[in-house]
């Protein structure tokens, strides 16, 4: 069985490498809505310029698309939805989770 290859299924692979990027796409799947940078910084405990730099990654690979933008204290606040659905991304960051669960 071929899978498809391009550009931005090797970005996807690329940046689901990380683990601070895996966490923060699990995060947005299990929202079931839009979610912020900063909203995900405070829910996993992170630096918001960590999460802000990592979201910007899922964004460029098209894990996670841009819904709105809104102004907020001077600065832009950005929303995003998840959009992953290669299977074996789903497969990848539901097995870890499997796996982490089973070490408890």
């Amino acid at each position: 069985m071929t899978t498809p290859s391009g550009p931005q299924t090797d970005d996807l692979f690329t940046a689901l490498a990380h683990p601070t990027r895996r966490r923060i796409l699990r995060r947005a799947i299990a929202e079931e809505s839009e979610v912020s940078p900063r909203g995900l910084a405070s829910k996993l405990s992170l630096p918001l310029a960590r999460v802000s730099y990592h979201v910007r990654i899922l964004a460029h690979c098209g894990a996670l698309e841009l819904m709105r933008t809104r102004q907020t204290r001077g600065s832009n606040q950005h929303f995003y939805r998840p959009t992953v659905d290669a299977p074996w991304a789903r497969e990848a960051l539901a097995t870890e989770d499997d796996a982490r669960r089973d070490r408890r």
